[in-house]
């Protein structure tokens, strides 16, 4: 088998897969100011499309992450914000 190594798949800026199926995703965050200031943040995935759509006309993309989880995503995006640490809803 041949295996990537993870530098070389992030400097091609494609998603990180391994022997694992582990799989890097990107999100990006998207600021619109009008009557008010609007944030989105959202995957770069199947849905990205849909979701650049339902963006107002003249929204920029302000930061972007890589990150393994959803979870993980959030806390980068909290911290970006200077916001208080990402809690994770507890799945019951």
């Amino acid at each position: 088998m041949l295996y990537a190594r993870r530098g070389l798949i992030r400097a091609l800026g494609a998603c990180l897969l391994s022997e694992f199926d582990w799989v890097l995703m990107k999100y990006e965050l998207w600021r619109y100011e009008g009557n008010a200031i609007a944030l989105s943040f959202f995957p770069v995935d199947e849905n990205y499309n849909r979701q650049r759509q339902l963006l107002e006309p003249g929204a920029e993309m302000i930061w972007a992450v890589e990150a393994d989880t959803y979870n993980e995503a959030m806390a980068r995006y909290h911290e970006f914000m200077g916001w208080e640490p990402y809690k994770p809803m507890e799945v019951e």
